[in-house]
């Protein structure tokens, strides 16, 4: 969508980074459906951070498009297990980091490469911070809905080899010493 209206806003630089990122962004589509995770994980992170600081050196901090860190930061954690790997978690926040503060300490102000962007800033602006807000919103919603079906699950603890939860010793038990998962099951037959 954004291409299109690069096209149509003769911003042709900026249409050619968004289809090269694009693309890269298929390779990276492309290895996850070949169950090579690792590395498609990889490039769509390094793609997503050398995306927002070339476009943002090109178009300018005034046209906003450091503002799709915000639902960038979100979406790491969706993309990460933080259960499994939680240092992957940290390095990938430490490139992101060193990526945005790359970005605001290169990237001038207004940048005038492309001809026709100089009534374009406010337009730009205005279009990043909608499309940041509603990923950010879209995110945290599809957060919420993970964490909250997590919750739901009756069995989300340690299962023993016949996938029940663990009874007895070193199972987690209420004031009446009853194990949980037990007390649980005599409340559902009475």
């Amino acid at each position: 969508m954004s291409v299109v209206s690069y096209f149509t806003l003769s911003l042709y630089i900026s249409a050619l980074i968004n289809l090269s990122a694009g693309y890269i962004f298929i390779l990276a589509f492309h290895l996850n459906s070949k169950k090579r995770f690792e590395l498609a994980r990889i490039i769509a992170i390094v793609n997503l951070n050398l995306y927002l600081i070339v476009m943002n050196y090109m178009e300018g901090l005034r046209a906003g498009e450091y503002l799709l860190y915000f639902p960038y930061f979100l979406v790491m954690t969706l993309v990460i297990d933080v259960k499994r790997n939680f240092t992957e978690l940290k390095f990938v926040y430490l490139i992101t980091i060193i990526s945005v503060l790359l970005c605001f300490n290169v990237s001038p102000y207004e940048n005038y490469y492309q001809v026709r962007i100089a009534g374009m800033f406010a337009r730009l602006y205005s279009s990043n911070l909608a499309i940041s807000l509603t990923l950010t919103t879209f995110f945290s919603y599809f957060m919420f809905r993970v964490n909250r079906d997590q919750a739901a699950k009756p069995n989300a603890g340690p299962a023993n080899d016949e996938g029940h939860p663990p009874r007895g010793r070193g199972a987690t038990q209420d004031v009446s010493g009853c194990s949980l998962p037990l007390r649980a099951e005599r409340e559902r037959s009475s």
